[in-house]
């Protein structure tokens, strides 16, 4: 009996117990008692060697079930021992390659004594090309391959091969195995290993983009691969190509953060009215349009759709938004514009994380308001302050740091502020702020 049809009979043995009910002509009945006189008649005489053997399988199999990440190995290999069953093999070989490296060398010492006696064992030979793989023995493993590659050529046994070259760096040939696999499967994790081989190891840029295209022609756009060609495009300032791409992704995947993606590449090349109509067409998501107005300062549209967003949801970032907007689109700064944008960072300021990056943002717009409109700077300071502690590295938040400090003349603690990053920038407001914080420090000095 195998290894297998054991480990089968025994589950149903098993399942029949726990049932407490016999089958008869495909209709179930329930057990009745057993008398005791008829005990003797029903323990039927037990073969020794078989009693042994189905004791080792209900051992291996309560463990493979009870807990599943354990060294089995011992169990299994005296299955194997006793039955001389190679499934038995298998499954400890396996057991040890999941569960228990440090058995690798001895697992293949014990797969070769096998082949000596069955040297043509396909199982055992791609077991001993794993084994030789996770020793990074790559010479014998590459030695194992071949000789399975001439038995059947297979995906796994030309990755077996790939993988070896690879390893012995021999980038060309790894190549030419991993295309064997891939022209048989069309896997993508395949063609990954293919791309990330070219372009890293062999400088062929062109032929790896080739390949990603192709693919995503015949096959179409896998995520993973179609980001990463994506990439490669941005890595080469092909920014129209990257769009391209990620927009057969949010064709297939309908992910926010890749149509933000698309938006983003827009904007950097100013091409608006693109990315609004892009946007529009597929559904216009209003908070995408939103920023787009933002970042094209039309602050009176961006306006309309924040106010609309809020009363739909009450969210807090689009109060803070509507807070930064009504400031922004306001020709005329009075107090009655000032007090209902501080009303409305407020309001917002109560419900915004101070532990969610995104924040950083409204936390120093709300935090400049206050110092340069002299409303409250020390508060303003601690907004700041909380804007930083999420980008530390901001040079518009250091400004804003800086600035406040100036306003309350401590001028030595914003000039060492500001002569860090005053190279990092062409802002005129930034610039104009180091000018009076460095004459505030000249007259301090003359004190």
């Amino acid at each position: 009996m195998s290894g297998n049809k054991n480990i089968i009979l025994i589950s149903v043995l098993v399942s029949a117990i726990f049932a407490g009910c016999a089958i008869k002509n495909g209709v179930t009945y329930k057990k009745q008692p057993i008398k005791r006189e008829e005990i003797k008649t029903l323990i039927p005489k037990i073969d020794q060697k078989k009693y042994k053997e189905l004791s080792l399988i209900t051992e291996a199999l309560y463990l493979k079930y009870s807990n599943p990440h354990k060294n089995n190995f011992e169990i299994f290999y005296k299955l194997y021992k006793a039955t001389k069953d190679p499934s038995y093999l298998y499954e400890a070989v396996k057991n040890i390659i999941k569960f228990n490296p440090k058995k690798i060398d001895e697992a293949i010492e014990i797969i070769k004594k096998e082949l000596k006696k069955n040297p043509n064992d396909e199982k055992l030979n791609s077991l001993l090309a794993t084994l030789y793989l996770k020793k990074e023995r790559f010479k014998e493993a590459l030695e194992v391959s071949k000789k399975l590659l001439k038995k059947r050529k297979t995906k796994q046994y030309y990755i077996y091969a790939a993988i070896s070259y690879l390893g012995l760096h021999q980038f060309e040939k790894s190549v030419e195995y991993y295309k064997k696999a891939y022209k048989l499967s069309k896997n993508v994790d395949i063609l990954n290993q293919i791309t990330t081989i070219l372009y890293q190891f062999l400088n062929k840029k062109e032929e790896a983009v080739k390949l990603i295209e192709k693919h995503i022609k015949e096959v179409g756009c896998d995520y993973y691969i179609c980001d990463k060609l994506a990439k490669i495009y941005l890595g080469n300032n092909d920014v129209s190509n990257a769009i391209g791409i990620y927009k057969k992704m949010y064709e297939k995947y309908k992910e926010k953060e890749l149509l933000e993606k698309i938006v983003r590449l827009y904007l950097i090349e100013n091409r608006y009215k693109e990315a609004i109509n892009y946007v529009i067409s597929t559904g216009g998501e209003e908070e995408i349009l939103m920023k787009i107005f933002m970042a094209q300062k039309n602050y009176q549209k961006a306006y309309e759709i924040a106010k609309k967003l809020y009363k739909e949801k009450k969210d807090p970032k689009i109060l803070a938004n509507l807070a930064m907007l009504e400031y922004e689109k306001s020709k005329i700064k009075d107090k009655k514009v000032i007090n209902k944008v501080i009303n409305d960072f407020e309001k917002a300021m109560l419900s915004l994380s101070p532990f969610e990056k995104d924040n950083a943002l409204f936390f120093n717009y709300y935090g400049y308001l206050l110092i340069d409109h002299d409303i409250d700077v020390k508060k303003g300071i601690e907004y700041v302050k909380k804007a930083l502690r999420l980008n530390p590295t901001s040079v518009y938040y250091l400004d804003s740091l800086a600035w406040g400090y100036y306003k309350i003349g401590k001028c030595k603690e914003a000039f060492e502020i500001m002569d860090k990053i005053i190279d990092k920038t062409d802002e005129d407001e930034i610039i104009e702020h180091y000018k009076k914080i460095k004459e505030c420090l000249k007259k301090e000095d003359k004190r």
